[in-house]
């Protein structure tokens, strides 16, 4: 049996796909706008912290330099260059999970 720590690792893995799959289909989208297609819960209200499990997961995709913001006053998220060749790679050569 996996242990918590396994458990949240595997979880971070799945949301982090989940957020590039979104971007590889469509860039340049605002967290609220990925939040929405790739199913990942948000609050109900109008706070700031509305799309926290996206923007942390976006900050850390950043980081990772694999997403960059292309609007940074107003956060709009597309995939680096070298994160979409890579996954357009993946697909071409049937090695996509």
């Amino acid at each position: 049996m996996n242990n918590p720590k396994q458990l949240a690792r595997i979880g971070i893995f799945y949301l982090e796909e989940a957020v590039l799959d979104v971007l590889y289909n469509e860039s340049e989208l605002r967290p609220g706008q990925i939040s929405e297609r790739a199913g990942i819960p948000s609050t109900t209200n109008l706070e700031p912290a509305v799309y926290a499990i996206v923007r942390g997961i976006l900050s850390k995709l950043q980081n990772e330099g694999r997403v960059e913001d292309i609007d940074p006053p107003h956060p709009k998220w597309r995939l680096t260059a070298e994160e979409r060749e890579k996954r357009t790679d993946e697909i071409n050569n049937g090695n996509s999970d």
